[in-house]
């Protein structure tokens, strides 16, 4: 199961375009979750309101996610929001768009990709910046794994898109 982290910032789209090309790739079920700052709870609001995280995970689906189901989950963080949704539903890899400062073409977490990173039950992967603009095709997946069991566990068997190059780092 994949579960995409999406707000309508750009790099949410690259989230939503890596999550339903590794979806595709894999056969996997995909969840766009819009989570958001719930104005009812007792903390500033500084994310969309429940009405536009519908119209935009939406609007998200259609264009660069047609396969997926989507939900959006108010809470009082955006990233525990996300890891709760992981969490509820057992996902295996939580895709988000990396931080507004990584470059283009590049992949790292922001403020709130590192607060998901934090207690997470799955993985978590970031797409590149401006991977939405242009069409790919996926080649590679490269994963670092620390050698628990369940690192070395999801590469057993046919887990990697056919014609893919597992790249493998371990701590």
């Amino acid at each position: 199961k994949l579960h995409a982290g999406v707000d309508g910032s750009p790099r949410s789209r690259d989230a939503a375009a890596l999550a339903e090309g590794l979806a595709t790739a894999c056969g996997a079920d995909l969840l766009l979750v819009c989570a958001y700052q719930d104005p009812l709870l007792p903390v500033p609001v500084v994310a969309h309101a429940g009405g536009d995280a519908v119209h935009e995970l939406h609007r998200l689906r259609a264009t660069w996610a047609p396969s997926a189901h989507t939900a959006t989950v108010p809470d009082y963080s955006p990233a525990h929001g996300l890891r709760r949704t992981a969490t509820d539903h057992d996902a295996d890899l939580l895709v988000l768009g990396s931080g507004r400062r990584i470059a283009e073409g590049h992949a790292g977490a922001g403020r709130t990709g590192r607060q998901v990173l934090h207690h997470s039950t799955c993985a978590v992967a970031f797409a590149a910046a401006g991977l939405h603009e242009t069409p790919f095709r996926l080649r590679r997946i490269v994963a670092g794994v620390n050698g628990w069991p369940e690192g070395d566990a999801m590469f057993t068997g046919d887990s990697a898109p056919e014609g893919a190059v597992v790249a493998v780092g371990k701590s």
